[in-house]
């Protein structure tokens, strides 16, 4: 049985939330349904925050005009 595909995406969310981004890649080899949820995007941006990545938009609209 896998729990993965029993619970609804929005607990294993949050239980995927605690790992660390390594342990998610090697944990996302298990099955398809355990890369399909580990590798929602929703998931990355919590973790790119928790880690103190911010987007800097100024930074990203100055660089799409000079180029």
């Amino acid at each position: 049985m896998d729990p993965v595909v029993k619970l609804p995406p929005e607990l294993t969310f949050q239980i995927f939330s605690y790992l660390d981004p390594r342990t998610l890649l090697t944990a996302s080899l298990a099955s398809r349904s355990w890369r399909s949820r580990i590798l929602d995007s929703g998931l990355w941006r919590v973790l790119y925050i928790n880690e103190g990545w911010r987007v800097d938009i100024r930074a990203i609209r100055n660089f799409e005009q000079e180029h």
